[in-house]
């Protein structure tokens, strides 16, 4: 199941009516569960917004079926936010790394990068750019170099900032 983060606020109606909102609360668990997802904390906060939500959900689809019933109600305004464990988040990051070196190795780069390398937040273009110029090429050099692997890696990994 994945896990959902929803913001709530109280509306006027929502405040106007608030010694009923452990019953709208006991409402959200059964119609959570009505839908194969499940209210898994609750936290009523002070700040930018009034309650916050954990939710697991079998996908997209429910929870915004969910967040939609809640908001057609009246009683509070929702944002809701897709959390990932740090577990899946390291899966993740996993990918992101995996699809670069498969980039360097389509465009015929065979560089070891290491994951550190690549996490760091220096630019993959200058990683491989630091790894390949010569000790002592002249600038106007590792400028020609430079437009060269721009060109190269140009469209190897749609939205990714190479420089």
């Amino acid at each position: 199941m994945a896990t959902y983060i929803m913001l709530h606020r109280h509306t006027q109606k929502g405040i106007e009516n608030i010694k009923r909102s452990p019953i709208r609360l006991h409402a959200a668990r059964k119609a959570l569960k009505a839908l194969g997802a499940e209210l898994k904390q609750f936290y009523v906060v002070a700040g930018q917004y009034d309650i916050v939500t954990i939710i697991e959900a079998p996908d997209d689809e429910t929870i915004a079926k969910f967040a939609l019933d809640v908001a057609s109600k009246g009683n509070v305004t929702t944002e809701t936010l897709p959390a990932f464990t740090e577990d899946e988040y390291r899966e993740i990051i996993a990918g992101i790394v995996e699809g670069l070196r498969r980039a360097l190795r389509e465009k015929d780069l065979d560089l070891e990068i290491s994951e550190e390398e690549l996490l760091e937040g220096e630019g993959p273009l200058r990683i491989i750019l630091r790894k390949t110029l010569k000790a002592g090429s002249s600038a106007e050099a590792g400028r020609a170099q430079i437009d060269g692997m721009r060109e190269k890696f140009k469209g190897a990994i749609d939205g990714r900032e190479w420089g």
